[in-house]
């Protein structure tokens, strides 16, 4: 297994950005890291926040194609870090697609919410994980792209708890 995985969509770039300055942090721990984009199939249009596709999808939780680049598969990491913009107090379909896809693995997460207002969206994001049975073992918010200590030490922390613990249980 290698450390820590990084899921992440961003169709304006902000999650994109952070995942980047946080990736680069992680890695300068010497922590082994993967980065896997999703995509849709079919992205939405701007203005993002008058797209009826985009308002229906998220809001009604409609099905969305994605692709994940490069394949991601869960148990290479000891690790995830999902990161997703909330659109409409939920987080953005191509995630909730990916995670649905993904479910019922027991993959053991950090999940990550960026918004303009940066604060209080990332429970809904903890919700959609927990019913798919992922293990969240931490829920950050961030201010659009700006990464905090508190997100690096976070991702951090949970890596080395459960790296001492797989090593534990050999």
């Amino acid at each position: 297994m290698r450390g820590v995985g990084f899921v992440y969509y961003s169709r304006t770039g902000c999650t994109r950005r952070l995942v980047e300055k946080l990736v680069l942090e992680v890695r300068s721990r010497g922590v082994g890291v993967g980065v896997h984009e999703v995509r849709m199939v079919k992205e939405y249009s701007p203005p993002l926040h008058l797209n009826p596709r985009l308002f229906i999808d998220t809001v009604v939780g409609r099905r969305v194609e994605i692709v994940v680049e490069p394949e991601y598969r869960g148990f290479d990491y000891v690790l995830t870090v999902l990161a997703t913009p909330i659109w409409f107090g939920r987080p953005a379909p191509a995630i909730r697609q990916f995670a649905e896809e993904h479910r019922g693995r027991g993959i053991d997460v950090v999940c990550i919410a960026t918004s303009a207002i940066g604060r209080g969206y990332v429970e809904a994001l903890r919700r959609v994980l927990e019913e798919y049975g992922y293990r969240v073992h931490a829920c950050l918010d961030a201010k659009e792209d700006r990464l905090e200590d508190l997100h690096v030490n976070t991702v951090l922390r949970v890596y080395r708890e459960l790296l001492e613990s797989s090593k534990a249980k050999t």
